[in-house]
């Protein structure tokens, strides 16, 4: 899988920040990407989707990573929602270069390329609408790719054991057959009597029953109420 930085992150994101205020008119809009105040939302309504699904019946005992996690505001949430423990794990040097920085970076750099000065009115109203106070995130996000055994201790030991769950957050439909087959074959290498593996996918790259073969693992498409659709092995 390539590695991600801000501008693979910010692609699938095209926010039109100025609308509370009306279109510029002499100039482009601010336009801002991976930003939490609007990824959050569509994150917590893709976990409360995912936990409806009886695959995923974590507790407060649980001890969950989430794998691909970015910078982390989807493990935020399943801590909130299930009082499990949970850390991430994300491989993007972009996000753990920037994840203790706020969010006012991006928002400074989107006004500035459009030509509006960092004294002006229009930054600071951005600013304290879409802007977060403090990091990126209070989550754990380690970056371990769990293929070797150092890399899978170092995850039990920030979760104060073997993980009971590890979990993907929409990641495997942008890697290959390959990457699929052997993330899964690392993954379970934390037992398969102690671990469950689960892979959620919001996207249709492959079928559930396809990612089911390739993984072994219970897979589950979180799309709406009426097509979350899981795949056990």
């Amino acid at each position: 899988m390539g590695a991600y930085g801000k501008a693979e992150f910010d692609d699938n994101y095209h926010v039109y920040c100025e609308r509370p205020w009306g279109n510029p008119g002499d100039r482009d809009p601010v336009t801002l990407g991976y930003i939490r105040k609007y990824v959050e939302p569509q994150l917590r309504t893709f976990w409360e989707l995912a936990l409806a699904d009886d695959a995923l019946n974590i507790t407060r005992e649980d001890r969950v990573c989430v794998y691909g996690c970015a910078y982390g505001w989807g493990v935020e949430i399943l801590q909130e929602l299930t009082g499990a423990t949970v850390v991430g794990s994300e491989m993007s040097q972009y996000i753990h270069d920037t994840k203790d920085l706020s969010d006012h970076v991006d928002i400074e750099a989107a006004c500035e390329a459009v030509g509006l000065k960092l004294t002006d009115k229009r930054v600071q109203e951005i600013k304290d609408y879409w802007g977060t106070v403090g990091p990126r995130t209070t989550a754990t996000v380690l970056q371990e790719d769990m293929q070797t055994g150092r890399s899978r201790n170092n995850v039990s030991d920030e979760l104060g054991g073997t993980p009971t769950y590890v979990i993907t957050e929409d990641m495997i439909s942008e890697m290959t057959d390959d990457e699929v087959d052997a993330f899964a074959k690392d993954a379970d290498k934390f037992g398969k009597k102690n671990t469950e593996v689960i892979h959620l996918t919001g996207q249709k790259s492959r079928s559930t029953e396809r990612l089911n073969e390739l993984t072994g693992h219970t897979c589950i498409y979180v799309g709406s109420e009426s097509t979350t659709k899981t795949e056990r092995s």
